[in-house]
């Protein structure tokens, strides 16, 4: 996967499970329990439900969580996209 393609999912304002996997590169059995925990974490931290949000979790609170520097995926996105 690119990192044009990268930048493109961690700029959406909410993200679903199949979205991260393909950020982060991670097959779904080893990437479940991580999101499982992810998910608890975060319904901790902010009192919310996963049911609260409907449309995916916050691209924000993933990032946050994950520790992913989205400015650095799209210096990346650019650079890819200047070399090619």
């Amino acid at each position: 996967m690119t990192y044009l393609r990268k930048f493109q999912l961690l700029s959406k304002p909410y993200m679903h499970m199949s979205d991260l996997r393909q950020v982060l590169g991670v097959a779904y059995p080893k990437f479940k329990p991580l999101w499982d925990q992810m998910i608890k974490d975060l319904e901790n931290q902010t009192g919310k439900k996963l049911g609260a949000w409907q449309w995916g979790i916050p691209t924000n609170l993933i990032c946050d969580y994950f520790n992913i520097d989205i400015d650095r995926y799209q210096e990346l996105a650019k650079k890819e996209k200047a070399d090619a």
